[in-house]
């Protein structure tokens, strides 16, 4: 698609207050192509929460802090429901709520809001599931064997006997048999001995908000609002600035293939936006 007028773009994201998420699906593109016009056109960035009045309309009302508090933590609706809401992804609402830094709950607590606000819809959550569960049973034969772990005997589907499954009475059974057997070189993601951590202890949360700040909490490549710190090089033991850079979820997702190419860009970025060399 032709590249759109710098006026237009500028009309678009300033005057109009949308995003580059909105900018690109009313012209049929992906976002980062959206992106990429902005930056050749020298149009500048918001900072994340200095918004135009458009974003308390429908599609934006999420990036107000004020609403989002007050629906997320007064009225206790659920990140899925404010979602639905503002027709965004509910990955999307937990991004801003961190962003307000509103304590985002975790799923046993979601559910405990449900419960006490709308038990009706937990019930029925609980029956369709109780349903499905049985009706995936339904007709089925069981055989009787015994655990491979206590060796106490119990009923298991037949099918499932049959595919080498239906080994173990219980979790806590299972659990066992996985802590002996699934662990250190025996599990099937050994790759040597590899620290699954291996940042260093300079990589803290409060280097990484200093990265975010430096690109004004933006993701380079979409230009939406980005909270995850990549390295450049691939090296998570290299945290010097000109190898760090902000992204979003779904852009450092792609990062992961092709990481050539994707060096060559980012150091492009950086060398374009803070003068580094490479």
């Amino acid at each position: 698609m032709k590249q759109p007028t710098n006026e237009w773009l500028r009309e678009q994201y300033w005057e109009k207050g949308k995003s580059t998420r909105q900018i690109a699906g009313f012209l049929h593109v992906d976002k980062s192509t959206v992106g990429d016009w902005m930056r050749k056109c020298g149009i500048a960035l918001r900072s994340v929460g200095k918004y135009s009045s458009a974003a308390q309309e429908d599609g934006n009302r999420h990036q107000s802090k004020d609403w989002l508090h007050d629906q997320y933590v007064t009225r206790q609706v659920s990140s899925v429901a404010i979602a639905e809401m503002c027709k965004v992804w509910p990955s999307t609402i937990r991004a801003w709520l961190r962003k307000f830094d509103i304590p985002v709950r975790s799923g046993g607590e979601a559910a405990c809001v449900i419960w006490e606000t709308k038990p009706e819809i937990y019930a029925d959550h609980l029956d369709r599931v109780h349903a499905s569960n049985k009706a995936s049973c339904k007709g089925l034969s069981t055989v009787t064997v015994c655990c491979q772990v206590c060796g106490e005997p119990f009923e298991a589907h037949a099918p499932n006997v049959r595919k080498g499954m239906g080994k173990y009475c219980s979790r806590d059974c299972y659990g066992v048999w996985l802590s002996a057997h699934n662990r250190g070189d025996k599990a099937p993601g050994w790759q040597g001995g590899i620290d699954s951590n291996p940042y260093p202890p300079e990589f803290n949360r409060k280097f990484k908000g200093m990265v975010r700040k430096r690109d004004n909490d933006i993701c380079v490549i979409c230009l939406e609002s980005g909270n995850e710190v990549h390295h450049i090089d691939y090296d998570k033991k290299n945290c010097h600035p000109n190898n760090l850079i902000t992204v979003c979820m779904s852009c450092n997702i792609r990062a992961n293939t092709n990481q050539e190419k994707w060096t060559a860009h980012y150091q492009a970025i950086l060398s374009e936006k803070y003068g580094y060399e490479y």
